[in-house]
């Protein structure tokens, strides 16, 4: 926990809580575009084009209007999961959400993945979880994780300005080699995208034991949401 990031950090097979707590700063500052510690529409680049009624002020209906392409007109109209997930991020119904709401909400995602509650997070408690076929889930997952266990370790080489080992925020905010994040999401696109292709989403639905491969993705996210961990407190510091 020395806000710094080096190789041997580099998994996502076994994240500590305090690893976690320092990506979720990290991600609040990235979006907290005007500094004003706090998530909102006002965070948006180019917010006027979601200003559908031109009154200067851009709400998250509108947000949804525009991205929906004018199908979904308001929250209500959104799946469960969305509207839990929604409603749980701004827990004080303002529109904003600032950084002890995402903190809280954070802490309670991971306390919903802690199963074994060493403050530690395993892909078999994630896939414990949310249920499924352990053995062929990771299986499905393993080329992923290990293309981002590598970009994060060829991102401390290259971004590693002061050749200490290591890189922390400002170092990442600084990171100007924009032909290695290109390469990078080649990478990652070339190994695919399972719930874009529909054979894929029937293989993930065996997997995950879900029989209707529309509702897969929203049945995996309702799965964690609604986990009664959700309202306890984090165990750990």
């Amino acid at each position: 926990n020395d806000n710094f990031l080096v190789e041997d950090e580099c998994t996502i097979h076994n994240v500590s809580f305090s690893e976690i707590k320092k990506a979720v700063t990290t991600i609040f500052k990235i979006f907290d575009q005007n500094r004003d510690e706090e998530i909102s529409t006002e965070d948006f680049p180019n917010k006027e084009s979601f200003d559908l009624n031109k009154n200067r002020i851009v709400t998250l209906n509108e947000v949804i209007q525009k991205a929906s392409d004018g199908r979904v007109s308001n929250i209500i109209f959104l799946p469960r999961p969305f509207q839990t997930l929604i409603n749980k991020l701004d827990s004080i119904r303002d529109s904003k959400i600032s950084i002890k709401e995402f903190e809280r909400f954070t802490n309670e995602l991971f306390n919903v993945l802690d199963d074994d509650n060493d403050c530690h997070i395993s892909l078999d408690e994630v896939i414990e979880v949310v249920g499924g076929n352990k053995a062929a889930m990771k299986t499905i997952l393993k080329p992923y994780t290990s293309v981002i266990e590598e970009f994060l370790k060829n991102l401390i080489k290259k971004a590693d300005l002061n050749n200490d080992d290591k890189i922390d925020l400002y170092e990442i905010i600084d990171f100007k080699d924009f032909k290695f994040l290109t390469d990078s999401l080649e990478s990652f696109k070339r190994l695919g995208y399972p719930k874009l292709n529909r054979s894929s989403r029937s293989r993930w639905a065996n997997i995950l034991e879900i029989k209707d491969d529309v509702s897969l993705w929203l049945t995996v996210a309702d799965r964690l949401l609604q986990r009664k961990e959700f309202n306890n407190q984090t165990r750990c510091l």
